[in-house]
């Protein structure tokens, strides 16, 4: 309940950040305003009635204590203060600006790198609970039984993370974490598969009745597991975008082309175009995979006279396996044009496992025929 508590509260805690302009060092921040008072007023009442409920009914709501921490309720645990030393490593590092600023007078950010080298452990971490966890057994734990049932899923994604290398080569953080998902992904869907297994060999029943049998009896178990592989899913898209994503920058003339890794930029034309509040001004690339031309993308630079600011027009190219991105940097009077491309391999399993994940919380949720 605590968890919940100040998971709300933080939520409204990010939007005063950002709307009451406390914070100069984002990108997302409004200029400073008197409408923050008011989210300080919101957030100190929904604590004080908050505190106030779960004191009034602490009897009800505390738990027994956790005798084992191998076992599934302490799996729980572990994974709940992952959650918690996650939040604070972010929190600290989002407000360090404005602590730094009360001290000193000056805002101090902390880069990228800080979160990354904080958070990838627990990430990964995470990652390994969610295969783990689903043999775990409540008060107890045996660990000959756990490895019996989890060796055939570590040797199933052995093949599995060799095709992740295979691709995606020349990072040993990056493999491990294909690693993991992968092990996670073969032993949630192992684990289910079991569960099938089991009923249509008590029901004597075929594997498909079995199948929506136990999907349709116990909704908050089977939705879970596949809230779980929504995660995995978005873990190698995470994976994949973060460490093996990759840009350059090159300035080109029409009819030069543009090569980076399998993909082929060639330089048509630049072209002007007006809208109903903005002048643009852009360049023709035709995009080509594998030999064959695939597309044409058209990167612009506009500008709005009112309020008189420009903006860059990324082209993108979605794709299964990745997405490529051009923006246009700079046009000349000569023809001649700055591309900028990235490319950023397996965005889309971001974009599929937040699906499959809000699938499984809303099958979980969702209440049973005779409920």
């Amino acid at each position: 309940f605590l968890l919940v508590i100040f998971t709300f509260t933080l939520c409204i805690f990010g939007t005063y950040l950002t709307r009451s302009g406390v914070l100069s060092t984002s990108v997302h921040s409004f200029a400073p305003s008197v409408i923050g008072i008011y989210f300080l007023l919101f957030i100190a009442l929904g604590l004080a009635i908050s505190f106030y409920l779960l004191f009034k009914k602490y009897n009800e709501v505390v738990g027994e204590p956790i005798k084992n921490y191998f076992s599934r309720e302490g799996a729980f645990a572990l994974t709940n203060w992952f959650f918690v030393l996650f939040t604070l490593i972010v929190l600290w590092g989002t407000l360090l600006p404005l602590f730094t600023k009360i001290v000193t007078g000056q805002e101090q950010t902390l880069s990228r790198g800080f979160f990354d080298t904080f958070t990838t452990p627990l990430i990964y971490a995470l990652t390994f609970f969610i295969g783990l966890c689903v043999y775990l057994v409540w008060k107890k734990f045996d660990l000959k039984d756990i490895w019996r049932k989890l060796s055939l899923s570590f040797f199933i994604s052995l093949p599995l993370t060799g095709i992740f290398i295979y691709s995606f080569p020349g990072s040993v953080i990056g493999w491990l974490g294909f690693f993991l998902g992968s092990f996670s992904l073969v032993a949630t869907i192992n684990r289910w598969a079991e569960d099938v297994r089991e009923r249509a060999r008590a029901a004597k029943e075929s594997y498909w009745e079995a199948f929506k049998y136990l999907l349709s009896s116990n909704h908050r178990r089977y939705g879970a597991l596949i809230a779980h592989i929504g995660v995995i899913l978005m873990f190698f898209g995470i994976i994949a975008s973060t460490l093996y994503k990759g840009e350059v920058q090159k300035k080109i003339f029409p009819g030069d082309t543009l090569k980076f890794r399998d993909v082929t930029l060639r330089y048509e034309k630049p072209f002007q175009e007006k809208g109903p509040n903005y002048e643009a001004v852009g360049v023709a690339l035709v995009y080509s995979h594998g030999g064959k031309d695939v597309a044409v993308l058209k990167p612009m630079i506009a500008y709005y006279p009112h309020p008189g600011t420009r903006s860059a027009e990324v082209a993108v190219k979605w794709g299964l396996w990745r997405d490529v991105y051009v923006a246009l940097s700079q046009v000349s009077d000569d023809g001649s044009a700055v591309i900028v491309l990235d490319i950023e391999p397996l965005v889309s399993f971001i974009w599929i496992g937040s699906v499959i994940l809000f699938t499984g919380i809303i099958f979980a949720w969702w209440p049973k025929r005779n409920e």
